[in-house]
């Protein structure tokens, strides 16, 4: 790579090894580190991870992946894996609602436990003069 002027391609890959390179600290303890090659084995440098910029950079790269899961549909959920979507409607639905409205009865501000009620939970309920469900 001495001796030439760098392509865009590899521009864009220096640039990436500065971002990795900057998610940890320098005195941070050492969890990974990750080696960037080109395509014809060329070595373009390396980072160290502590186990926080392992982790975020998992989350991230995880996002990513799932953004471009064959089948998904962008339109749904704006990039939102469907898959989760799925199991928080699941988790949604089985919500008890007469628990929550115990819960109403017993909190300190009455009023606003109502109100943040019927912003988790839409629909007709007891106390609103609607059916139970």
């Amino acid at each position: 790579m001495a001796g030439r002027d760098l392509t865009p391609e590899e521009l864009r890959i220096v640039e990436l090894l500065l971002q990795l390179q900057a998610l940890s600290p320098e005195d941070a303890t050492t969890a990974a580190r990750l080696i960037l090659l080109l395509p014809d084995g060329t070595y373009m440098g390396d980072a160290v991870l502590n186990l926080d910029a392992v982790e975020r950079l998992s989350e991230a790269t995880f996002a990513m992946a799932t953004d471009r899961t064959p089948g998904h549909d962008e339109d749904d959920f704006d990039g939102v894996d469907p898959l989760l979507v799925a199991d928080l409607e699941d988790m949604y639905a089985g919500i008890n609602r007469m628990s929550l409205l115990n819960e109403i009865s017993d909190a300190a501000d009455p009023k606003a436990a109502e109100k943040a009620f019927d912003e988790m939970v839409p629909g007709e309920w007891p106390g609103r003069g609607g059916e139970t469900q």
